[in-house]
């Protein structure tokens, strides 16, 4: 079904005095704001005020009562305006009809998907062998740890019961370093396993 611009009603038209147009949308604006209240009040008060007869159902009340709807769409978040072609501001009429949107399909590309799929498993392989790696090295320097703080309690250990019976080792270190120095693997082998024995 088309709707032409056409068929959708305009507003009524805002009077021609400016003052009495400025004190119309003013006061709308008071009343979507405060309420029906205030525009009771207002009837009381000036019955006799010509400038209000739009509230009795005088000359330019529905243009009020546009207004006031108006007023009361743009606090509740605003209604899309509409120009009625004779300087007028923007008001929005009184029903937007709502016309259907074509739905838009998506299309799939199943080879780039799988692409994707392919990469994204290619990520996870590499950041799984990123992982072992750092596992490795992390375990390596754990043992190395240990070893260093094995040594560490076996030497003071040694220390400890040399000093118990007082025997002092260092001219036997100091023949090994000489040894070690001058010697083949062989031999320094031998003199380890002989200084052991002893």
């Amino acid at each position: 079904m088309n709707i032409a611009l056409s068929d959708i009603p305009l507003p009524p038209q805002p009077p021609a005095d400016l003052e009495t147009r400025n004190v119309i949308d003013k006061f709308a604006a008071y009343v979507a704001k405060n309420g029906p209240g205030f525009e009771e009040i207002s009837r009381q008060k000036n019955a006799d005020n010509p400038k209000f007869g739009f509230l009795f159902g005088g000359e330019h009340h529905q243009y009020y009562q546009f207004r006031l709807m108006w007023e009361i769409q743009q606090l509740k978040g605003g209604m899309i305006g509409y120009n009625n072609n004779q300087n007028q501001p923007n008001y929005p009429p009184p029903h937007v009809p709502i016309l259907p949107v074509p739905l838009q399909t998506q299309s799939f590309d199943i080879g780039e998907s799988r692409a994707q799929v392919d990469s994204i498993r290619n990520q996870i392989k590499e950041s799984e062998n990123n992982l072992q790696a750092q596992y490795e090295v992390l375990q390596k320097q754990k043992e190395m740890k240990v070893d260093e703080a094995v040594k560490n309690s076996e030497e003071k250990r040694i220390a400890e019961l040399l000093e118990q019976v007082g025997l002092n080792i260092e001219p036997f270190t100091q023949l090994l370093d000489h040894l070690q120095s001058s010697c083949s693997k062989d031999t320094i082998s031998v003199i380890e396993i002989l200084y052991e024995q002893n």
